[in-house]
């Protein structure tokens, strides 16, 4: 069970992202995050859909509740 949470895809910012923009088919993605670095699960991407943005999100950092609205 740990290799497989390893392994593990995330919802990611797939470009840069600034504070108060909307979440969109355009900027968030599903991929494999480092160890430790994990987001919001896959299954909750069509959720996070028109969210706002706390805070600045750089291309490639996990989304996660923290960050969102």
């Amino acid at each position: 069970i740990e290799t497989r949470k390893k392994f593990l895809r995330s919802v990611v910012a797939i470009d840069n992202i600034s504070k108060g923009g909307i979440l969109t088919i355009q900027n968030i993605g599903v991929k494999r995050t480092l160890p430790g670095e994990g987001g919001c699960e896959p299954k909750y991407f069509d959720n996070l859909l028109g969210k706002i943005v706390k805070k600045y999100i750089n291309m490639n950092d996990p989304i996660t509740s923290e960050v969102i609205n």
